[in-house]
């Protein structure tokens, strides 16, 4: 049998664009949990995302990934049975790459299998507060800010703050974090609703905020903190 080339892999050598990337994942609270979501997001092929229902205390599953040629980066999310986000992994990452795995899990059983696991620890207290931060970092002091949320114990509430100068603060509290289903806010200078982009004048600009939706944009993940900055070029 004769040897032959391609790029750099020998035959009998898998190469990346065969080798089927694995990420797996273990229940390792006291509870069932009701919806646990594998979302990948490839170089050259469409987005994939896995949904595990129920999965049970100790048990593990092992879902496919793409291959490691594919793969760009993923990310964990468990959600309750209201699809309210309950933990997501990894914590300090919107999402992680192969690399950053590999540096999170130096024992992980080889390049192209990752091993998670959730843990109490994870899970969102369902009864924490869900706080909104929003810095003016612009020239103007405003005169409010108004939040709306929603919220499957309290229904919809407003919100408003008192005047915010430059480089000041306002801090709401959508109340309890398992419930909250999403919030949008305002912004009020000389008495008028101020731009937040061309055409903006709420945030988000469609829909409402969630902790998922939150995290996609800012890239990182707090289930109880939101933190936004306004500045002249929002």
């Amino acid at each position: 049998m004769s040897t032959f080339r391609v790029d750099r892999w020998w035959d009998l050598t898998p190469a990346p664009w065969i080798v089927g990337y694995t990420v797996r994942i273990t229940n390792a609270t006291q509870a069932v949990l009701p919806m646990v979501h594998l979302r990948v997001a490839r170089s050259h092929n469409s987005e994939v995302l896995h949904r595990v229902r129920n999965l049970a205390p100790g048990a593990t599953v092992a879902l496919p990934a793409g291959t490691m040629h594919d793969i760009g980066f993923y990310e964990i999310v468990v959600y309750d049975e209201l699809s309210h986000a309950l933990a997501r992994l990894p914590h300090e990452l919107g999402a992680i790459t192969p690399i950053e795995a590999a540096s999170a899990q130096p024992f992980r059983p080889n390049d192209h299998t990752d091993e998670w696991q959730i843990t109490d620890a994870d899970l969102l207290d369902a009864n924490a507060s869900y706080v909104v931060e929003i810095l003016n970092s612009t020239p103007d002091t405003w005169d409010e800010v108004t939040v709306f949320y929603s919220s499957s114990l309290e229904g919809t509430v407003g919100l408003s703050s008192s005047a915010v100068s430059p480089t000041g603060k306002v801090t709401f509290n959508l109340g309890a974090a398992g419930a909250m289903d999403g919030y949008t806010f305002a912004i009020w200078v000389d008495g008028l609703r101020a731009w937040l982009g061309e055409n903006v004048l709420r945030f988000p600009e469609t829909g409402l905020m969630t902790a998922q939706r939150s995290a996609s944009l800012r890239g990182e993940m707090n289930p109880t903190l939101d933190f936004w900055q306004i500045g002249d070029d929002q």
